[in-house]
Parts: C-alpha cells; structure tokens; sequence
C-alpha cells in the first residue's frame, strides 16, 4: 500500500509484516545456496518504501555484508 492516507495505517502494516516475512524466508532459501548478490538487489528494490524500518535495513547491511560489498 503506497498510500499516506491514515485510514489505511493498519493494512499497510499488516502488508509491511507480510513483505518483511517474505524477505526473512527469502534471505534463509538465499543463504543455503550461497546467493546473496540476488538477496541485496531484492532488498535494495524494497529499501524506497520501508525507509524507516529498522529490520528491513539490517537485513541489507547482513546481505551486502555476507556478499563482500562492504563499501556500499
């Protein structure tokens, strides 16, 4: 939900948890073969709409991390 209206607060929410589950289940299926270069640019497209959220992030410093990419 891109919208700032703050009727939709609570399915944006609920959509962000739901993205962020997939991005957790993507990140453990990534790591078992060792692809983290696809991890980071999927979690790069996903950075401009959960600027704000701290897991979101961590998860991108780990993937750039884990791929050797220490000066981006």
């Amino acid at each position: 939900m891109l919208s700032q209206n703050s009727q939709l607060q609570t399915l944006r929410k609920s959509r962000y948890e739901f993205a962020s589950t997939t991005y957790d289940l993507l990140s453990l299926t990534l790591a078992r073969f060792f692809n983290f270069r696809l991890l980071s640019d999927a979690l790069e497209r996903s950075m401009k709409f959960s600027f704000s959220e701290k897991h979101t992030w961590q998860q991108f410093v780990y993937a750039l991390a884990s791929e050797g990419n220490y000066y981006r």
